[in-house]
């Protein structure tokens, strides 16, 4: 009776403490990747514009990490990674400097199934700092992200409309 208290307490400690093990496809490293672009926008990024509103030219680095993974039955291509982008600024007109970063902090996860027909729309936000001022302004635009089994995942941008700063 004493040696089956024994191995029933040691396979309920083996139980308990064995790591749960993952698929080895969800265990691959991400991809990395990493990027610079530049562009120029509208300071701030309000209307009506303001006496000091000058055109400044951004440019950004970026890195992020993606996994593809297709699902060999359905063909459905997942897509889940992160990305972070920051970037200095000049004023066209006063020479000022500027520092963009992004606000969004949190993991993406897209399923393109076929015809691959689907579009995902995301809201990027981004905060914008005129150097000795404090002045910080948010600034935003639309991403669309879509599946083309020729080129991967592709994305489009679209520029919204102007805001009133606050």
């Amino acid at each position: 009776m004493h040696s089956k208290t024994i191995l029933l307490s040691l396979f309920m400690a083996c139980a308990v403490a064995a790591p749960a093990l993952t698929p080895l496809e969800a265990r691959a490293p991400p991809t990395q990747y990493e990027g610079t672009y530049d562009f120029w926008m509208t300071v701030p990024p309000c209307y009506p514009p303001s006496p000091d509103t000058e055109q400044v030219q951004f440019s950004v680095s970026w890195k992020g990490h993606y996994t593809i993974t297709t699902d060999e039955q359905t063909s459905a291509v997942t897509v889940k990674g992160h990305r972070n982008e920051k970037g200095t600024g000049v004023g066209l007109t006063s020479g000022k400097k500027y520092q963009l970063s992004n606000m969004d902090n949190y993991d993406d996860t897209y399923t393109f199934n076929p015809p691959w027909d689907r579009e995902y729309h995301v809201r990027k936000t981004y905060q914008i700092v005129k150097q000795g001022s404090g002045q910080v302004y948010k600034y935003g635009y639309n991403l669309y992200y879509s599946y083309d089994p020729d080129n991967g995942v592709v994305f489009r941008v679209e520029k919204p409309g102007e805001s009133s700063c606050s």
